[in-house]
């Protein structure tokens, strides 16, 4: 891989990490300072957007993995419909339409990537085992914001379940795994704290205060 092995891109791949790590401190702090009750405030949604947009880029670009390039450009619709409901909430929209929104992104994104033989050739290469780790693992971890979303769209406003947070510590594991196994700093710095905070949300989780 030339033209993108340099340190631009790998700041690329920090900036991400930064972002997601960033987030996820914040609604921690604010969580805890709330007694368990998930605490996710704007901010949260616009770190994923900055975060999710370097990712798919760093991935795509430098590492040239479809898996990770494909996982973060789906998730960004999802943040910019929560940025808007957490701006205006409203009547959301029904599961069928998440759904069907959901599969249509992810069918345009894998579309795009194997037009790109750098993608194609990094998957022709790749050893199946690993293929079934990381795509698995990117749907769990994927799952994730599809259950957030849906459970947003139901309230119409901003809503993050507890199941939230035991799919995202199962779906982290596996992405782990597939990080240490690409050998990729960034990626895999950015996955390891994931899993161990996931699960301590989810042990401390408490319903939403409806009334604040």
């Amino acid at each position: 891989m030339t033209g993108f092995d340099g340190m631009p891109f790998a700041l690329v791949g920090w900036a991400s990490q930064g972002c997601f790590f960033a987030r996820m401190g914040l609604q921690w702090w604010l969580t805890r300072k709330a007694n368990g009750s998930v605490v996710t405030p704007r901010l949260f949604w616009v770190l994923s957007m900055v975060g999710a947009v370097l990712g798919a880029l760093y991935a795509w670009l430098k590492v040239g993995d479809v898996v990770f390039a494909a996982g973060y450009a789906a998730t960004l619709v999802i943040y910019v419909r929560n940025l808007s409901l957490d701006r205006t909430p409203g009547r959301g929209l029904s599961t069928g339409t998440v759904l069907g929104l959901t599969f249509l992104l992810v069918a345009v994104i894998a579309t795009a990537l194997f037009s790109d033989p750098k993608v194609r050739e990094s998957w022709e290469h790749e050893r199946w085992h690993w293929l079934v780790i990381g795509i698995v693992g990117q749907f769990v971890w994927q799952s994730r914001f599809i259950l957030q979303w849906v459970a947003t769209e139901r309230r119409g406003a901003v809503a993050m379940p507890r199941a939230f947070f035991a799919v995202s510590f199962f779906g982290g594991l596996l992405i782990a795994a597939y990080s240490f196994h690409k050998g990729d700093l960034p990626l895999i710095i950015g996955q390891i704290p994931g899993p161990l905070l996931y699960l301590q949300m989810w042990w401390t989780w408490k319903p939403p205060d409806e009334s604040r």
